[in-house]
């Protein structure tokens, strides 16, 4: 997501009450696989993307279990990596 400014290792604040719209940043799951990628709508079609240009969009199947599990409203960085 280093699009957005969010890299590894960096904390993200989330809101689990908000209702996703297209653009936001989203922490979720597709078949219970974790995800953060920025929610879009393509007509019906939900589109997920990276916001690295090394990855390319996730188009979210018929059959796959898709949840929106919270919206990211900011991040963390942290800059000591160890404890």
């Amino acid at each position: 997501m280093i699009g957005v400014g969010l890299f590894d290792d960096d904390v993200v604040i989330v809101d689990r009450s908000l209702d996703a719209v297209s653009g936001d940043v989203i922490i979720g799951a597709i078949d219970n696989d974790p995800l953060v990628k920025t929610y879009t709508r393509e007509g019906n079609q939900v589109v997920l993307r990276s916001e690295n240009p090394g990855y390319a969009p996730r188009y979210v199947l018929e059959g796959e279990q898709f949840e929106v599990w919270g919206v990211v409203k900011g991040g963390l960085r942290m800059f000591r990596r160890h404890a």
